[in-house]
């Protein structure tokens, strides 16, 4: 199915300072939910694996195939556009997530130790997820990097039990689980108007192969600076 978001009416407007956005991906199927976009024009569902650069639908194997999580492999993102509709500026935005691994990239096996990550960003000014420029115009969007948000895959891969060669975490491990660890932060010195859209972007950055994942997504708008997570 289609993923990406190609125009700017697909949103989700946040009415009051201090609503709660949640997102737990279980009824993904092949398409993303509202307001959401991917750099990939498919979402595969998938155990874990097939870990060919993507757009994935993660749940099943070992875990319970009703759980699902949002995952990429490769140099993909997904993402989701707001609109600031509180009637007032914001000034803060707390982001919290799981992330989680769903497989052992072909980079490891060729001795390649570095981490793969999910990173997360801000843009005040992005049309798209995949436009590079600003809306209606050549000028490059911004993306303001939340390093706290940062989910880093597991370089000590075999502590979780996985198979030592690249392969689906979800049908490796016996405890019906995935290696997971909870995140979350504010975004903190930025002022988005009333009125203004704004996306929140997670790319899987790194060049492992490696299969991460988000769930149990929460994003939370506030007109004052709240630091926490």
């Amino acid at each position: 199915g289609t993923a990406s978001v190609k125009t700017l009416s697909n949103f989700y407007a946040f009415t009051k300072a201090g609503q709660i956005y949640s997102q737990n991906f279980d009824s993904i199927g092949t398409n993303l939910p509202d307001g959401w976009a991917s750099t990939d024009l498919t979402i595969d569902a998938n155990t874990g694996s097939n870990y060919s650069d993507g757009v994935y639908n993660y749940g099943g194997g070992n875990y319970p195939v009703t759980n699902r999580a949002l995952g990429m492999v490769g140099n993909n993102s997904v993402g989701i556009k707001f609109k600031n509709n509180t009637g007032k500026a914001l000034s803060s935005v707390l982001v919290r997530y799981r992330g989680s691994q769903w497989s052992r990239g072909a980079g490891r096996n060729s001795g390649n130790f570095g981490t793969d990550q999910i990173k997360v960003y801000l843009s005040q000014n992005a049309y798209s997820l995949t436009d590079p420029n600003q809306y209606l115009s050549s000028n490059p969007a911004t993306w303001t990097a939340a390093n706290t948000l940062t989910y880093q895959a597991n370089t000590d891969i075999n502590l979780f039990s996985l198979d030592s060669t690249q392969g689906a975490a979800s049908l490796n491990v016996s405890n019906n689980s995935v290696p997971s660890s909870f995140r979350g932060a504010s975004i903190v010195g930025i002022n988005i108007p009333n009125g203004q859209d704004f996306f929140i972007r997670f790319s899987h950055e790194g060049t492992n192969g490696d299969g991460l994942a988000l769930d149990s997504l929460e994003i939370v708008p506030f007109s004052v600076t709240m630091i926490g997570s």
